[in-house]
């Protein structure tokens, strides 16, 4: 599987604190004013869709930013978008999306600062999803008992 280096697909303006991304609302703390970036595949066809807080525009390759990205939280799962067409809305924005099911996995990274969300994604390929359950696991692994029991018997 190969994908392009990011690429500006439009901009979109959504309420303060949401960026509404196929009828799901995602908690936002970026501007008003939010650029959506996409990957394709080799064919042309969009792989992936990214919004960010950070300043991609300045770091176009996509290995680049994600080294630039050290102060986030794993990936996690928010929500499914809803995508009846082949074109999926952010915000006022509607960005081509090859049709594979009726809904669209969501997922966020969270800034370890403050834990809001400062990276949208969603994707074609099942890399989002591997990197959920390695972090499912890694959690697992920290705390055998669940979290809860950890923090109860310190």
């Amino acid at each position: 599987m190969w994908l392009s280096d990011l690429e500006l697909a439009g901009t979109t303006s959504d309420r303060d604190g949401f960026v509404r991304i196929g009828g799901l609302d995602v908690p936002w703390a970026g501007p008003r004013v939010v650029p959506v970036y996409v990957r394709r595949f080799d064919d042309g066809g969009v792989g992936e869709i990214f919004l960010s807080v950070e300043d991609v525009g300045r770091r176009r390759r996509w290995p680049e930013f994600l080294s630039s990205a050290q102060q986030l939280a794993p990936i996690e799962q928010v929500g499914l978008a809803d995508c009846p067409s082949d074109t999926l809305v952010i915000g006022n924005l509607g960005v081509p999306w090859q049709r594979r099911r009726g809904a669209e996995c969501v997922y966020v990274r969270r800034s370890l600062r403050d834990l809001s969300v400062a990276q949208i994604r969603l994707a074609h390929h099942d890399g989002l999803a591997d990197e959920l359950l390695i972090a499912r696991v890694q959690e697992a692994e920290r705390y055998p008992l669940g979290p809860a029991a950890y923090w109860c018997s310190t």
